[in-house]
């Protein structure tokens, strides 16, 4: 019951201190037009629940890839003091290929990551909505393609806690991870040069000329597939008390992520998603 309270406090503690973290983006996002919106279980929370699932610890929100690159320009210097932005192209080690925007007041110990160089605080994940081709099984390849410079990029980086599998299927994975391990060590695998080839990767379909967008590098796969027009403009939309940017077809973009989205998952399935603890400095 003592380990469930302190849980909940921590939790509590963490989606405080994002929320304040959205407001600040939010208010850099008006003042410099850049699109954004609440995406995945932050937009179904913002749905089923006004604003945090009770049980989620992070905030989701995509850019379409104009305003991604936009803010990445930008944020470094507009942010408060008290926050960062951490890229692949400017932290070493990176373990990712999008965005989080921390409170560098706090660091956030991340199970999976926990032997890594990489450190964090509390963050927000800001994820580029890219273009694909209009062609089903050219979408499928292209999703593929990019699926395999992310999984070597997280075989670098992480332990072996991401592999969630069973059995033989766990074994093959396990040891792909050494040898993509060994090889990184020994100077014959650079994980700069893979976050340049993923990078140039998801650009390669234009946004605003594509008809279905993705973000590719979110936790849905192939069911981040979806129709431009539900991104849109966007549509304002309440989360704990405050108007933020939703998609402009929350309805249809959930349903086509997640299905029966008003169905509340099993009780036992309720918890946070993420192993961490927070540290205050």
């Amino acid at each position: 019951m003592g380990a469930e309270v302190t849980m909940e406090t921590e939790l509590k503690k963490l989606q405080k201190v994002e929320l304040n973290m959205l407001k600040e983006i939010h208010a850099i996002c008006e003042a410099h037009r850049i699109k954004y919106f609440l995406i995945a279980g932050t937009l179904l929370g913002a749905v089923r629940h006004g604003g945090f699932i009770p049980w989620d610890d992070d905030i989701d929100i995509g850019m379409p890839r104009p305003d991604y690159d936009k803010f990445a320009q930008i944020a470094r210097q507009k942010l408060p003091e008290c926050m960062d932005i951490q890229a692949y192209n400017s932290h070493n080690y990176y373990p990712i290929n999008f965005i989080k925007v921390i409170d560098k007041r706090t660091r956030l110990i991340e199970e999976a990551r926990k032997d890594s160089e990489h450190v964090s605080g509390v963050y927000i994940d800001v994820f580029p909505i890219d273009g694909s081709p209009n062609n089903r099984i050219l979408r499928k390849l292209h999703y593929l393609h990019v699926k395999i410079y992310r999984l070597l990029i997280a075989y670098c980086c992480c332990n072996e806690s991401i592999i969630k599998d069973n059995g033989l299927k766990r074994m093959i994975k396990l040891s792909i991870m050494h040898i993509v391990k060994i090889l990184e060590k020994l100077g014959f695998l650079k994980i700069s040069y893979l976050h340049k080839k993923l990078d140039n990767l998801l650009k390669k379909y234009d946004y605003d000329s594509s008809l279905i967008v993705c973000n590719y590098l979110g936790g849905w796969g192939q069911r981040e597939f979806v129709p431009k027009e539900y991104i849109g403009k966007g549509a304002p939309i309440m989360f704990e008390g405050h108007v933020f940017w939703g998609v402009e077809k929350p309805h249809d973009y959930l349903v086509k992520v997640y299905g029966d989205y008003m169905k509340l998952p099993p009780e036992e399935e309720r918890k946070s998603h993420h192993s961490f603890s927070i540290l205050e400095l």
